[in-house]
């Protein structure tokens, strides 16, 4: 299958792309979560709980990677460089983070602590 995969232009980038991604979260003890963070997004007033997937720097401030997660399938979802003073980090383990968004927030705690 792969050996025609392969073969194809433009798809074998987007099945190879695919293919380490979904091996990359699921692996054992995985770190391609590393944080659970509040955004302000998609406005001002409105948050969302996002994962950080690594840091960058700009002009010597730092950047989160932040990827935004969509209900109820957080494999799926878009990628936003957020200034690490934007976010608000919150006491949950990545797990906690993903559960509330797999469950649409059904399964929110009553308080998220910063």
């Amino acid at each position: 299958f792969e050996n025609i995969i392969n073969r194809i232009p433009v798809v074998n980038k987007v099945y190879h792309s695919i293919k380490q991604i979904t091996s990359t979260i699921s692996m054992p003890n995985s770190k391609a979560f590393q944080k659970v963070v509040l955004i302000e997004y998609p406005k001002k007033n409105l948050w969302t709980i996002c994962m950080v997937t690594g840091e960058t720097t700009k002009d010597d401030e730092k950047y989160y990677n932040i990827f935004v997660p969509t209900t109820p399938n957080p494999t799926s979802g878009f990628l936003l460089f957020v200034k690490q003073t934007d976010t608000k980090e919150l006491n949950m383990t990545v797990e906690e983070g993903l559960k509330i968004i797999i469950s649409g927030g059904m399964l929110a705690p009553k308080s998220i602590d910063k």
